[in-house]
């Protein structure tokens, strides 16, 4: 849909008769008519709009001069030929009367103006109208022609002079000012310039400008002057007011094609130049606070090339940044690992993920082997860039050195490996000597020695349990936690499990709700840890309750178990993190020695088995732990 600024609209609402033409040569597509074209040649937009110009105005069949079409077309066809005004002659051209098949009888005087974009092409042309039918009337074409040419000036006068930019003309070599119009007279609001020289106005530009203007005029070259800054009061008034300005200045040739003046055209862009130096000066504040940063900051295209590293990238990677931005984040010269030391493939690597996702990706570590010297690792946080329209062209990632971090806690996961195994054996001892004694005192009646004796064999299975969680943090953080897949019914293997359970849970009812028979293929022992973690879990987390729900089943070929507890519940704040190492259930009292591994280490079985695991829980009400494995 053709466009028209605001500014422009109000000048043709007020100017002559005035249609825009589309420079789409035979066709002569009419873009605009303003209203005294539309009241001349008695139409509406309706009836014009979007058609050519000899199709909204055909020839009349019954006019003896006959030519009229032609020169119409030619008048436009030389517009668009030598970019220049063409002046059409005073002419009969018949208007079709609207919704008949009649022509009423008009004479017309016209010119054809070309406007230009901002790259010199013609945008469209300008045919400015000025009905004579009257003037035939009246007298001969001799005085008709005199009053045409005359009528013509006053409305280009009054067209220039009111048009939303500044327009200026310098006649003569001299360079005597013609023309200003508002616009132009508003840049310099206490300068007189009509029928004064410029070097008369301007004596501080004769240096600088007048071999400019003397080039314009007498080779015919065309002068653009870019961002010129205009100040619009005098020097030594408070504040002073600055103004931005493009001119365009171009020789003005004359009937005989002869050079005999300079018309000066100008538009204001001082937005346009604060709003860019506003955004150049936020660049260059964001530039300054990525180059001081302490992390890591690399920025890649769509391609994954690496387009920008800052001081720190530089710094971490031990690599220059020319090195860095020939690079890609993938690039085989530093090869990444995985952060148990595998290579890590393409599609696994942060910045991979976020501009195939469009989710950012937060502290994920990846090792990085460079040609020459040790591995080292990095935690990436990795988000993708997006177009106006929201298209991912690239990535941006924030890195940091978390080798010494991976030390320590490696270090603590072989502390931790090692106190475990040495507190086995001590551990194994202890539960034969209770074994031992439990059946020297088998006979006696000394109930006191019996509930002690229950007492240390509960709190020895727990803190084997412990060791047993310990060891498996450390094969997880190894990636040593293999499972060793089996056929077996799972129905069979929850029904036993249940049995045993309750025999060392007195105060709680183990309820199978629901059952099917189901076949599964995965590590039998690891499940049972599994389900053995979430009905201790249901036990300790349900005090007052007395009865816990297992369910079996079913669905979208998955087998899905979960069980419930009448319980204290889980809080909102703390669902999302109940699944992470260490964590425990706040304002749960007297659930006995715990460090909070059962639930980290049944979500590591659970999806290394393909699964999944989650939970339902509202606090005062219970929990419901779900899981869920492949069939």
């Amino acid at each position: 849909m053709f466009q028209i600024s605001s500014e422009v609209l109000r000048f043709l609402n007020t100017a002559p008769a005035t249609i825009l033409v589309a420079p789409d040569a035979p066709k002569f597509t009419i873009l605009y008519a303003n209203p005294a074209y539309h009241q001349a040649t008695l139409t509406s937009p309706e009836d014009i709009l979007g058609l050519g110009f000899l199709e909204a105005f055909p020839e009349n069949p019954e006019d003896p001069e006959g030519d009229n079409v032609e020169v119409l077309r030619n008048g436009l066809i030389d517009c668009i030929a030598t970019k220049k005004r063409v002046e059409l002659p005073g002419k009969r051209y018949d208007v079709p009367i609207r919704g008949t098949d009649q022509f009423e009888t008009k004479y017309w005087q016209a010119s054809n103006n070309p406007v230009f974009d901002e790259r010199g092409d013609i945008l469209y042309i300008s045919h400015v109208t000025v009905e004579i039918t009257g003037a035939y009337d009246l007298a001969k074409k001799e005085r008709i022609a005199r009053e045409v040419t005359e009528a013509k000036q006053r409305d280009l006068h009054s067209l220039l002079l009111e048009a939303p930019a500044a327009i200026a003309i310098l006649d003569g070599p001299d360079f005597i000012f013609e023309f200003e119009n508002t616009i132009h007279q508003h840049i310099y609001p206490n300068k007189e310039l009509l029928g004064r020289a410029f070097t008369e106005v301007f004596p501080e530009k004769v240096e600088s400008f007048l071999p400019i203007l003397e080039k314009i005029y007498y080779k015919g070259e065309s002068y653009e002057e870019k961002e010129a800054i205009i100040r619009l009061n005098e020097k030594g008034e408070d504040a002073p007011k600055f103004e931005y300005w493009n001119f365009i200045y171009k020789p003005r040739v004359n009937s005989n094609s002869s050079i005999d003046g300079i018309i000066l055209f100008g538009y204001q862009v001082t937005e346009q130049v604060i709003s860019r130096t506003r955004v150049e000066q936020s660049e260059k504040r964001l530039q300054t606070l990525l180059e001081t940063m302490a992390e890591g900051i690399g920025i890649v295209n769509r391609q994954g090339k690496i387009i920008y590293a800052n001081p720190m990238a530089e710094k971490l990677l031990g690599v220059r940044k020319e090195q860095i931005t020939q690079r890609s984040y993938h690039d085989p010269q530093w090869q990444n690992l995985r952060t148990d030391g595998t290579p890590l493939p393409p599609e696994e690597h942060p910045m991979y993920i976020t501009m195939n996702t469009g989710e950012p990706v937060f502290d994920h570590e990846v090792g990085v082997q460079p040609p020459r010297g040790e591995p080292f690792y990095i935690s990436i946080n990795a988000a993708p860039l997006k177009d106006d329209n929201g298209n991912i062209t690239g990535g941006i990632g924030t890195f940091m050195d978390v080798t010494q971090r991976r030390k320590s806690a490696q270090m603590k996961d072989e502390f931790i490996s090692t106190v475990s195994h040495e507190l086995k054996t001590p551990l194994t001892s202890i539960k034969a000597y209770l074994q031992m004694l439990d059946r020297s005192l088998a006979g006696y009646e000394n109930s006191n020695s019996g509930r002690f004796l229950n007492r240390l064999n509960v709190q020895v299975f727990r803190l084997e349990t412990l060791i047993k969680d310990f060891l498996d943090v450390t094969r997880i953080d190894s990636n040593k936690l293999t499972l060793r897949s089996i056929e077996f019914e799972m129905d069979t293997v929850l029904k036993e499990l249940v049995e045993d359970l309750q025999l060392v849970t007195p105060g709680h009812e183990l309820k199978i709700i629901k059952t099917e028979p189901i076949h599964v293929v995965t590590d039998q022992n690891r499940i049972v840890q599994v389900l053995t973690n979430l009905i201790t879990n249901a036990v300790k987390y349900s005090p007052a309750a007395n009865e816990v729900h297992i369910s079996l089943g079913k669905e979208n070929n998955e087998m899905i178990c979960n069980v419930q507890d009448f319980g204290i519940g889980i809080a909102e704040n703390q669902k999302e993190r109940i699944f992470d190492r260490f964590h425990q259930v706040a304002n749960n009292k007297g659930s006995g020695l715990s460090l909070g591994l059962g639930l980290y280490i049944s979500k590591e079985i659970v999806e290394r088995a393909g699964g999944r695991i989650w939970l339902d829980s509202e606090v005062g009400k219970g929990s419901t732990f779900y899981f869920s494995l492949p069939l």
